[in-house]
């Protein structure tokens, strides 16, 4: 259930680590990256593999991971109570474990911009907030993809029960008995 999980959160980091995706975005949905303007990290981090040893590109790959591995780790201590859960519960725990990592990894984004714009003590503060809370809100948006996946994970790994009555007592003696 968590590498299901895991999967999907590294799955969205990479689709948003792509050009051809961030400039579709930004020609035919601009107002999405409004809050870019004011230096809020748009979307979700992204793995940028191209551009490898650039400083922004690494803040950005280390945002990813920590979102990857937010997700994957929450989902991981939850394991053993979500095996016995139901279907929403699942569903919900992969949800709000993206969202989340999403707000941790907006955090990470907004320090390492306000490390670019030389900003104080404050400033450090204030991007760091506004790219939680623009993190928590997309984590919220799309938390949905990496809580299917858990779903689908838990529902592959889970055995199907055995009813009382297909465990009758066999009518052979037991091996152990005097």
């Amino acid at each position: 259930m968590a590498v299901g999980g895991g999967a999907a959160a590294l799955a969205l980091t990479i689709v948003f680590g792509s050009r051809p995706l961030s400039s579709w975005l930004t020609t035919h949905a601009g107002y999405q990256v409004i809050p870019s303007a004011v230096a809020v990290p748009y979307a979700l981090p992204g793995l940028h593999v191209g551009e490898v040893g650039k400083v922004w590109s690494l803040g950005e790959t280390a945002a990813a991971l920590v979102l990857v591995g937010l997700v994957t780790i929450r989902l991981q201590m939850r394991a053993e109570r979500l095996s016995r859960s139901g279907r929403l519960r699942v569903l919900l725990c992969g949800w709000w474990s993206s969202a989340l990592a999403a707000a941790a990894a907006g955090a990470l984004r907004g320090a390492v911009t306000a490390w670019f714009a030389y900003a104080g003590p404050g400033g450090y503060l204030t991007y760091a907030l506004f790219g939680a809370a623009f993190g928590l809100l997309w984590g919220g948006l799309l938390g949905w993809i990496p809580g299917i996946a858990a779903l689908l994970a838990h529902a592959a790994g889970r055995r199907p029960r055995r009813s009382a009555t297909s465990q009758a007592p066999s009518s052979e003696p037991s091996r152990n008995a005097p």
